[in-house]
């Protein structure tokens, strides 16, 4: 354990989070093509989430996996001039087999969307105090 280095706030920006090919455990994440909200890639572990598998998914639609509602606002993000790197909540509701938070951004090209399962399928609120901390993390 000699070469562990303390995460602190001088350094926390170096830490490999936003590695692509890395998404925590309980999320899913989707790369798509912002104007037919085609699959380009997604995460491995949308087998658990979704009850389907990546190869699969890859080169179809994410609409069927969405409500209609929540397609088209997805849709609509995609083409928003002013979504950037900055994530933008966009749903929280059915997705495959699981209720989730859906949140978007751009990133060269490709619309990045992320799923987090919500436990409580009443609950409508995403975690803003989380939206916000990642929000002020890229301001700095």
């Amino acid at each position: 354990m000699d070469n562990v280095t303390e995460v602190d706030l001088t350094n926390c920006d170096r830490e490999p989070i936003h590695i692509p090919g890395h998404i925590q455990s309980h999320g899913v994440l989707f790369a798509l093509h912002p104007d037919t909200l085609l699959i380009l890639q997604v995460s491995n572990n949308c087998i658990e989430q979704l009850g389907e598998s990546a190869t699969a998914l890859l080169g179809k639609s994410i609409g069927p996996l969405l409500s209609e509602e929540n397609a088209e606002q997805l849709k609509a993000a995609g083409q928003d001039p002013d979504l950037d790197e900055s994530p933008l909540y966009l749903f929280t509701g059915p997705v495959g087999r699981s209720n989730c938070h859906g949140i978007a951004h751009l990133h060269q090209g490709l619309l990045i969307l992320e799923l987090e399962p919500v436990a409580d399928k009443l609950s409508k609120k995403p975690d803003f105090y989380d939206l916000i901390k990642r929000s002020v993390a890229r301001f700095q």
